[in-house]
């Protein structure tokens, strides 16, 4: 999917470590209740979590400009070899509603297809209807499965999206 004018979705890594820290610290700020991990875990990291917290999956960030206004994570599942997850999907409140949250969240799915992941998964807290919106736009669906959030005791919601060839996207 093509970015709305202005924007790029880039492949993120060790280089962009220090953009990705202020990125997560800023969404963990701004939506606390979309999200299991708080400011208050990440402030207690030192560089070697950091360091591994950048290689647990493909990263990617959304830029207005140069400068970062979004990120997510696509991170292989360690119970299931041909599925992933999606996480920390987060854009600043005033790029929302413009299309580059959807063309974030589309380039992690076909980089999740390229990488021969079959099955893409994520959690939406409940009550998070903006971010399920978008996801069910993208093709993902309930799939009924729910836990609750260990810090909070907030609903998780899984949703998945198949990626094998038929699959929506």
């Amino acid at each position: 999917m093509d970015c709305p004018a202005g924007y790029s979705v880039e492949a993120a890594g060790r280089a962009e470590l220090a953009e990705l820290r202020r990125v997560r610290r800023r969404a963990l700020s701004e939506s606390p209740e979309a999200f299991e991990t708080t400011v208050a875990m990440i402030d207690a990291w030192d560089e070697p979590r950091w360091e591994g917290w950048v290689e647990s999956g493909d990263f990617f960030l959304l830029r207005r400009g140069e400068a970062p206004v979004g990120m997510t994570v696509v991170r292989a599942d360690r119970d299931a070899p041909r599925a992933a997850w999606l996480m920390s999907v987060w854009v600043e409140p005033d790029c929302r509603g413009t299309g580059a949250a959807e063309a974030l969240v589309r380039t992690a799915i076909e980089r999740a297809r390229a990488a021969g992941f079959e099955e893409l998964r994520l959690e939406v807290v409940e009550g998070g209807d903006r971010a399920r919106g978008l996801y069910e736009k993208c093709g993902f669906r309930l799939t009924g499965t729910e836990r609750p959030r260990e810090r909070d005791g907030a609903v998780e919601r899984e949703m998945t999206l198949p990626l094998a060839e038929g699959g929506e996207s």
